[in-house]
């Protein structure tokens, strides 16, 4: 049977027709989620691959241990800076000066916030490894959405 002479209502009955929906909407939204996973596993990957190359005595906070130590060294970030800015700006930090006014009210008032809550570990991996992960997620997908659109846009007043 030729596909010309499918009517369209015995198209849409068709099994093979929604067979075939189904795998484009899968196969689009598997790279969607790819785009997602992929930062996540790299992240997750680079922080145990420096947890077998530290060689200084991993922090324990909350009774939990980190991966970095709190030993103050100068050549190294390391949980001091997570207790004294003032020590990591002075020693880490390759900014201009002039910013801290600016980029400290946001640094502190993340930490503020995050300290208001009585979960500061969970609300810190909800919101730096959920939470705003997922908003640029939806954001780069929405704007590949667009551009997808703008190219058939363009693609059919060229035609």
């Amino acid at each position: 049977m030729n596909l010309r002479e499918i009517s369209p209502w015995r198209l849409f009955n068709n099994d093979v027709f929604l067979i075939l929906i189904a795998k484009a909407i899968i196969k689009t939204w598997a790279k969607y989620l790819l785009i997602l996973a992929l930062p996540i596993i790299l992240m997750i990957t680079l922080n145990e691959i420096s947890r077998a190359i530290i060689t200084e005595s991993p922090h324990v906070f909350n009774g939990q241990t980190a991966i970095n130590s709190r030993l103050s060294l100068k050549e190294k970030c390391m949980w001091t800076c997570h207790y004294n800015t003032d020590f990591c700006k002075a020693n880490h930090v390759r900014i201009d000066s002039g910013w801290f006014p600016k980029t400290d009210k946001a640094y502190f008032g993340i930490i503020h916030l995050l300290d208001a809550t009585t979960a500061y570990n969970f609300m810190n991996v909800f919101m730096f490894l959920f939470l705003i992960p997922l908003v640029m997620w939806w954001i780069f997908v929405k704007s590949l959405r667009i551009q997808s659109e703008i190219k058939r846009l363009k693609k059919a007043a060229n035609d």
